[in-house]
């Protein structure tokens, strides 16, 4: 959707689970768009070549932090690298639960909008409210109107 609104130049997607990226491929080329994907864990650790990938049964649930009974290990990307050369003015994150680490270590200059999705029943309330306030502390707002449940939308 956002590469047909927005050019397949101006769209990049991190995957870190090795199982998902046939099906990206296929639907990207059923919309007849071609945006950018890298296979790999985000990470903001410079120095991290590989993480170990907790499969979950249901997609949506592979973490790098909740443990599950399958596991892989795959690439890492640094997202703080990947920002500076792409230079993206919106970030959308959903990282099942890695965000309590990255969040602080994330440079975001450049970036306006950010989505991020949180995961309180993984890191605990504490820890995804440590994240908003570190957004927040950033110069983000949270856009109440277009945020729901742990999807939280935040403007600059």
């Amino acid at each position: 959707y956002l590469a047909r609104i927005c050019g397949d130049q101006n769209v990049m997607t991190v995957e870190a689970n090795p199982d998902l990226e046939p099906i990206i491929r296929r639907n990207h080329a059923l919309n007849g768009v071609a945006p950018k994907l890298i296979s790999a864990a985000a990470t903001c650790d410079p120095q991290r070549e590989t993480v170990t990938l907790f499969l979950a049964e249901h997609f949506w649930s592979t973490s790098t932090v909740r443990q599950g009974a399958k596991k892989t290990v795959v690439p890492t990307a640094n997202l703080n690298q990947l920002i500076d050369d792409f230079m993206p003015n919106y970030l959308i994150l959903d990282i099942e639960g890695a965000e309590v680490d990255m969040a602080p270590a994330l440079r975001l200059d450049g970036v306006e909008k950010l989505l991020i999705e949180l995961h309180p029943h993984v890191t605990g309330n504490n820890a995804a409210n440590g994240v908003l306030q570190h957004f927040v502390q950033s110069g983000f707002l949270i856009d109440f109107n277009r945020s729901k449940q742990n999807q939280i939308f935040l403007t600059r």
